[in-house]
């Protein structure tokens, strides 16, 4: 689900000037709270690292835990919808549905420019505000641009910096580089070296680097395996 979808079952028009960000699916963690078989679950998007046990979060006993989008006290609190921690409940399903619909039935329908379609992160930050259902997780399970002690994960979400697998300069350290690191988490490109060293670890436990890896676009054998060190590209 996601904006266009919801256009389309509306009969309205997609618009020239979308005010959001329009990323395709992601409305569809909405279904998350038709999973009733489960008496908690906790959300991560796929541009999260974990870098610690989060089982703590099991523990909250609120409808909807989450972290602000930046560090709290600098700006006003809106929450990430990028990570969170929430009790499956089929009126809170039924409502947040709604509550996006009628945003959405609010242009309209002969209106070709306007965008009356909240993303996803809009919808449950006004929801889960109003009715006052809302805990916030410690912004050690957020952090994104700066990195803050303690921390608990890292958000390769936004700006900068870039994902990890998508840098421009296609900067990574190499796998032995990458495994003998063994430092704390100070700043953004430790967290992408951390990030890396996961990822190449992965590849040799699950043996998944030769039938998988080394046939998508993202390896690069000159830089995995070459002796170039991770901080002379990062200031290239």
């Amino acid at each position: 689900m996601d904006c266009e979808w919801m256009e389309r079952r509306l009969g309205l028009h997609t618009p020239t000037k979308p005010r959001w960000q329009r990323i395709k699916g992601t409305h569809t963690r909405f279904h998350g709270w038709r999973y009733t078989n489960y008496s908690k679950i906790i959300y991560a998007d796929p541009d999260y690292l974990l870098m610690s046990n989060i089982d703590e979060l099991f523990e909250i006993g609120a409808d909807y835990g989450t972290s602000p989008v930046r560090r709290p006290g600098l700006m006003y609190f809106k929450f990430s919808a990028g990570f969170s921690v929430f009790r499956p409940d089929l009126h809170h399903y039924e409502s947040i549905m709604n509550l996006w619909e009628s945003i959405a039935k609010e242009k309209d329908p002969s209106d070709i420019t306007s965008d009356s379609c909240w993303d996803d992160e809009a919808v449950l930050n006004y929801y889960f505000s109003s009715i006052g259902k809302l805990y916030q997780i410690s912004y050690a399970y957020n952090p994104q641009r700066v990195v803050y002690q303690p921390v608990r994960a890292f958000h390769f979400a936004c700006c900068s910096p870039q994902k990890p697998w998508r840098d421009r300069n296609n900067c990574r350290p190499s796998r032995v580089e990458a495994e003998l690191y063994d430092k704390p988490v100070t700043n953004v490109q430790q967290a992408s070296m951390v990030f890396w060293k996961v990822l190449y670890t992965a590849l040799k436990t699950y043996d998944i680097d030769k039938i998988w890896w080394r046939k998508t676009r993202y390896f690069d054998a000159s830089k995995e395996f070459g002796k170039h060190r991770y901080e002379e590209c990062w200031t290239d």
